[in-house]
């Protein structure tokens, strides 16, 4: 599970791959997460192709989770806003569905 928030500009690479001194660590992490199921995927499809292989080679995808309500918004932003978030949010799949 990745995120739109995934991007090369935030990572600084290995010399903090445990995102300690980066600005952007939760864009970091989730590029690195893009970073090893591409890896992953790879490796696997790889090794499905050699001769001696009879197994199914073992896809790796990222996803997003989607757009959701949790209650760190909330905390943040309010009872009221968060119900006005929650009053648009249904109106949106209304719209989208329809």
């Amino acid at each position: 599970m990745s995120s739109l928030e995934a991007s090369p500009t935030f990572y600084s690479g290995l010399e903090d791959w445990q995102n300690k001194t980066t600005e952007y660590p939760y864009q970091s992490i989730k590029y690195q997460i893009d970073i090893l199921a591409t890896h992953l995927d790879r490796l696997s499809l790889t090794q499905a192709q050699q001769p001696s292989s009879q197994a199914r080679p073992i896809r790796h995808f990222v996803t997003h989770p989607g757009v959701c309500s949790t209650n760190v918004s909330k905390d943040m932003a309010g009872p009221f806003m968060d119900a006005v978030k929650l009053l648009f949010f249904y109106i949106v799949s209304i719209v989208i569905v329809s």
